[in-house]
């Protein structure tokens, strides 16, 4: 009897899946790209440093290896996405796919679509951020999927509204313009030096990437943590935290959320 499995790959498997990738490539992107592309496709993939932290998801039909996922988890990007020819349309990327979203706790993940990939992107639930773009030969659209989360998710641990802040949208709209002016903007205020690769947030309480600031340096964020409570709300001393009063002290909006 046939079975089918789905899972993280071992260190020792990923070369196979490296190979699945290139004759993927081959057949199906390859002829919407120019020679540099195909060329620049097939240096990434022996290239160990472009390699380097990518975790891989594949998919198995009776112990052969049909697809897989390649996803830089710190950077919350998605590197590779093939499915072997012989099992297009029959729902191995969505499986994976849904594998990934149940294993993966980040609320954004980001992916450069090939011409041939666009469609099944879209189908995913993800969105362009960009027209297409050639870089080294490969076309690509850079998009977006943004897991469904509730806007109380949003609400940060001192009231405030992360859907409202410029570093968050930067982050989900991947804009550049807006990160190197919040980055400037931050370095003025602080007198210290923020870079716009920094700007980088899906939210407080979300799992998924943070500025600096927010997830080591903010004592508010570091305090709640300790404490294991949802918002400085449910903390016993709030009325009388200094920390707290910097914040709802110029923000009467953020204490009302937290009294809620």
């Amino acid at each position: 009897m046939y079975q089918k499995q789905i899972r993280r790959l071992s260190e020792y498997e990923i070369p196979v899946a490296l190979d699945l990738a290139w004759r993927v490539f081959s057949e199906y992107e390859s002829p919407d790209y120019s020679d540099e592309g195909t060329e620049e496709f097939r240096r990434c993939l022996h290239d160990e440093e472009y390699l380097y932290g990518i975790d891989y998801i594949g998919a198995f039909y009776d112990q052969k290896l049909i697809g897989l996922i390649g996803i830089r988890t710190e950077l919350e990007h998605i590197c590779f996405f093939f499915v072997d020819g012989q099992y297009h349309r029959k729902g191995v990327g969505t499986k994976m796919f849904d594998y990934l979203l149940e294993n993966y706790k980040g609320n954004i993940i980001t992916v450069n679509s090939s011409p041939y990939g666009l469609g099944f992107y879209k189908k995913l639930g993800f969105v362009p951020t960009e027209e297409e773009k050639t870089i080294n030969g490969i076309r690509f659209t850079p998009m977006i999927y943004r897991r469904k989360v509730k806007m109380k998710d949003f609400i940060a641990y001192c009231g405030l509204d992360c859907e409202t802040c410029e570093a968050h949208i930067a982050t989900v709209n991947n804009d550049n313009d807006l990160r190197i002016k919040v980055a400037k903007e931050w370095s003025e205020l602080n007198s210290v030096e923020i870079t716009p690769e920094m700007i980088n947030c899906a939210g407080c309480r979300i799992e998924g990437m943070k500025t600096p600031f927010c997830d080591s340096l903010c004592p508010i964020r570091q305090c709640a943590l300790s404490k294991d409570i949802e918002t400085c709300g449910d903390c016993s001393e709030m009325s009388s935290c200094e920390k707290l009063e910097m914040i709802t002290g110029n923000n009467e909006e953020a204490l009302k959320r937290l009294k809620g």
